[in-house]
């Protein structure tokens, strides 16, 4: 097989490692939960993130809170499996 094959097929391969969630519409963009694949930690943990899609124009809170921004919160309760 030729390498330029083996990158080809070697780039699916490593998109399919993360898993995107349906992203949350918002006012100003998206919200995407992104979980990497493979095993979780031995104490049965898994790191996540959150992907910003904002559309032009728009900025988050740590880039330009403006005289009342207010930080991005995330509400957890009600759920058992996070920290």
């Amino acid at each position: 097989m030729s390498l330029s094959r083996r990158l080809f097929l070697s780039s699916f391969i490593l998109a399919s490692l993360a898993s995107r969630a349906r992203a949350l519409d918002a006012p100003g963009g998206a919200v995407h939960l992104i979980v990497p694949g493979g095993p979780s930690q031995a104490d049965g943990r898994r790191l996540a993130g959150l992907f910003f899609a904002l559309e032009p124009g728009w900025k988050t809170y740590w880039r330009a809170p403006g005289p009342v921004g207010l930080a991005p919160f995330i509400e957890d309760a009600g759920s058992d499996n996070l920290a």
